[in-house]
């Protein structure tokens, strides 16, 4: 009997852990280029009128994020006031993109005031850095002084130039 408790206990366990991580989106190499272009071609929509952004809450960011197309896999809070926002979720994928020499987009999202990076912190480390709910949940109110569309000038352009 006190077996198969632990038994139940460990698999009830496993599946909490693993419901907190989304299914990791390998991308191979050759179909990256395509993935690049599709997901600036989408970008794009959205830098043209970025401006219109700032002052409002991060929500309508994602919304419009959303409406394109862009899919928000992983960010990391940089400090208080900035978050960055990344579009592959698969480690292994990142750094053969490094050994391919292209480039992987991302977006940096600076905030008028700051936020709690300790929470931050620990919904972070949850989630695996993941984007997921309670992230969203988080960040969603803060309201956007600024933004910043890095590595979005072509698949093999290493240049630190932002739009």
């Amino acid at each position: 009997m006190k077996n198969i408790f632990l038994y139940t206990l460990l698999i009830a366990f496993s599946i909490s852990c693993n419901a907190q991580i989304p299914k990791i989106e390998k991308i191979d190499m050759k179909d990256y280029p395509p993935f690049y272009n599709k997901l600036v071609a989408n970008l794009n929509k959205t830098i043209a009128h970025k401006k219109d952004f700032y002052g409002k809450p991060l929500s309508e960011f994602i919304n419009e994020l959303n409406k394109n197309e862009i899919n928000i896999k992983v960010y990391l809070p940089l400090d208080n006031y900035n978050i960055k926002i990344n579009f592959v979720n698969d480690y292994m994928t990142s750094v053969n993109i490094g050994k391919k020499a292209y480039v992987e987009p991302y977006i940096n999202v600076y905030f008028r005031k700051p936020y709690n990076f300790k929470e931050a912190t620990k919904i972070l480390n949850r989630h695996f850095a993941y984007w997921n709910p309670e992230a969203e949940e988080f960040y969603k109110d803060l309201i956007i002084d600024k933004i910043e569309f890095w590595y979005v000038n072509g698949v093999s352009d290493n240049r630190r130039i932002s739009k």
